[in-house]
């Protein structure tokens, strides 16, 4: 059992890096409402994945909560398969804000 939550959490954190790095990619390639969205997207990201770095579990869950709005933002403004990296960020960001993140 505890294999299968490692490897879960492998891919978890591979495909949210993978979601921060076009959030990324689309700051720098758009304009307008799509770079704002991706900006605070990243953000956010950022700020959730530096409260968990440093132990503040409390903090995260509390900045998890914006940071599934604003992944529903980017999640509204994306077209075709791209709406996919949103929704690894608000899966992400649900998983904190629920507390179903344990540091050991």
């Amino acid at each position: 059992m505890m294999t299968i939550l490692i490897i879960a959490g492998l891919f978890a954190g591979i495909g949210v890096f993978i979601a921060t790095a076009y959030s990324l990619s689309q700051i720098l390639l758009l304009e307008g409402r799509g770079r704002m969205a991706h900006a605070a997207c990243l953000i956010m990201t950022l700020i959730v994945m530096a409260a968990l770095m440093e132990r503040q579990v409390p903090i995260a869950r509390i900045a998890a909560i914006p940071m599934l709005l604003v992944a529903s933002w980017c999640f509204a403004i994306e077209r075709g398969w791209f709406r996919v990296f949103p929704i690894l960020l608000q899966i992400f960001a649900a998983i904190v804000a629920l507390g179903f993140v344990v540091l050991t």
